[in-house]
């Protein structure tokens, strides 16, 4: 696997990563997956290093000459998911366990700040909220939230179970993803039913609502966004496609699509809020 590093302005190569292997520098990076090893989809800067990771492997080099500072491997049986950076820590989740990193290591094997077994199977990526590590798991469903520093468990919520219905609601062969949209404290989910809206401060469902012109013989494949006062949800009533903006506290519907009338809201694709506009 190759790492390179490229000037914004002119394109050029500046650097391509390099590892020691006896006494010589190479620019070809081995992992410690086989077959089944992807190689790098994101990179993280920290300071004067950039750290990227593989299935099995988390490397640092040095951001301005690309040198190997130093490699962490994973414990037998687990493989990295998803990772997360929050200041100088990087959280790395797996199936059933979460490994969280100090980046600003001199250590050449990476230092492990906390490991701790978890209950269930990754839902979604995990992500912090100031010194909260929050993370959804299912099989069983449940919302877990450690402290940042030490792993410590601040709360588990036991949850009903979750949509695992991926498919785009507008878009034939659309991208795949699990309805679901954070803001703050404040987690919006559903199971297929009922939207449902999680406090992670104080670990309780705050209200749920069950979906409007739901069709009970098949799970709706949703998308949510969530900001502030609202939560937008873009669904398929039966057949035809629509949106709703909610009341994000109460669940009330503030507007939605009118089938009977054109020019009703109608639903959008990509969507995010600010300053209490909805752009798609």
């Amino acid at each position: 696997f190759v790492l390179s590093a490229t000037e914004m302005t002119s394109g050029k190569v500046l650097w391509k990563a390099q590892e020691q292997r006896g006494e010589t520098w190479f620019d070809e990076l081995r992992l410690a997956g086989k077959g089944d090893e992807p190689g790098f989809f994101e990179a993280f800067v920290h300071g004067d290093t950039v750290v990227v990771h593989g299935l099995y492997d988390v490397l640092s080099f040095g951001l301005k000459d690309g040198k190997l500072k130093w490699r962490y491997q994973v414990p037998f049986a687990f493989e990295i998911r998803h990772a997360v950076m929050s200041g100088d820590m990087l959280a790395l989740a797996g199936q059933s366990e979460t490994v969280l990193l100090f980046l600003g290591t001199d250590d050449p094997r990476g230092e492990v700040v906390w490991q701790e077994k978890e209950e269930g199977d990754l839902y979604a990526p995990p992500y912090f909220y100031g010194e909260r590590l929050v993370s959804l798991r299912k099989m069983p469903f449940n919302l877990t939230v450690r402290y940042r520093s030490t792993g410590k468990l601040m709360g588990k919520l036991a949850l009903p179970d979750l949509t695992l219905f991926d498919e785009h609601p507008l878009l034939e062969n659309g991208p795949k993803e699990l309805p679901m949209a954070r803001d703050g404290k404040w987690l919006a989910v559903s199971d297929g039913n009922y939207y449902i809206m999680l406090d992670i401060e104080k670990m309780k469902v705050d209200w749920k609502r069950l979906i409007d012109e739901n069709d009970i013989t098949q799970t709706p494949p949703m998308r949510m966004e969530l900001q502030g006062g609202y939560l937008a949800v873009v669904k398929r009533n039966y057949d035809a496609k629509a949106i709703y903006m909610l009341n994000s506290r109460t669940g009330e519907v503030l507007w939605r699509t009118d089938p009977k009338e054109a020019r009703s809201p109608q639903p959008i694709y990509s969507m995010f809020m600010e300053d209490d506009k909805l752009y798609g």
